[in-house]
């Protein structure tokens, strides 16, 4: 027999109701079910039918967690259920990083991800056309949308790298621009933190929970001023020196393995008792 199952839920739509299926095929076996949405609810579920399955595996679920705060509201909003934020874990080699040398001029902004408009890719491009005196790289496969856009001549589009090719460009580079349009919790941006890169993003998912007011500046989505007008405010040396110091600390306080896997054990325990 099965004391607990933990389903992780990508949340697509068609995805709910097959999700929605194994669960009550698990509580059929009185199993105790963990949901784990593994996305920004609010973004990925949106309404109709796909909300009424979202809410119904939500009730059948013994605990759900959760990957952010948006998450979080947006269950409580729909179904009044209660959920725990359980953050992904980083890369143990981002851990064992000093602190980053922060160079008094900004010089070079990263992208890491996969290089489509629903990342905000477009918007980057947008952006370096208007800031020539900087240098952006987009690390990522490139979607075929982007290729077919003009890219600027301060551009550098890498391709897919390694991920520890992107760890050594994250150790040069100045600042992480990440300008999404919907995450769960994203993994690239918490490397970013680990290694001391200070952070413009779009408050997306996990992102308002894990920079909160110290570690990034935040800026609405396809929003080309607020954009520009965020690293604008990062060619300030000191700013960059306190949000690298404060990313790091975050990440080896709240998402090494150890802890996040603390964190679920104590949930099964609580369960299963």
């Amino acid at each position: 027999d099965v004391n607990i199952v933990h389903m992780n839920c990508p949340c697509s739509k068609t995805g709910l109701l097959r999700d929605y299926i194994c669960a009550r095929i698990v509580k059929k076996h009185s199993s105790k079910l963990v949901v784990h949405f593994r996305c920004d609810t609010s973004f990925m579920v949106g309404t109709g039918w796909a909300l009424t399955i979202f809410k119904r595996l939500c009730r059948t679920a013994d605990q759900i967690l959760v990957l952010n705060g948006i998450s979080h509201d947006f269950i409580k909003k729909h179904t009044g259920l209660s959920s725990i934020y359980v953050p992904n874990f980083v890369n143990e080699k981002v851990l064992l990083q000093k602190e980053k040398f922060i160079k008094k001029e900004m010089h070079t902004i990263l992208y890491a991800g996969h290089v489509t408009k629903a990342k905000g890719c477009d918007l980057i491009l947008r952006a370096a056309q208007q800031m020539p005196q900087y240098t952006f790289i987009l690390a990522g496969y490139i979607s075929e949308e982007i290729k077919e856009m003009a890219i600027p001549v301060n551009v550098k589009l890498t391709g897919e790298m390694s991920r520890d090719a992107i760890l050594e460009l994250m150790q040069v580079c100045d600042v992480f621009l990440f300008p999404s349009h919907g995450e769960g919790f994203p993994n690239a941006v918490s490397e970013a933190m680990g290694m001391g890169m200070p952070i413009a993003a779009t408050p997306v998912g996990a992102l308002p929970d894990m920079l909160e007011s110290k570690g990034g500046i935040l800026f609405p989505i396809d929003d080309l001023s607020s954009c520009m007008h965020a690293l604008k405010v990062l060619t300030d040396t000191e700013l960059r020196k306190n949000m690298s110091r404060w990313n790091q600390r975050k990440v080896q306080e709240y998402y090494q393995k150890d802890q996040v896997l603390q964190i679920i054990e104590n949930i099964y325990q609580t369960i299963y008792e």
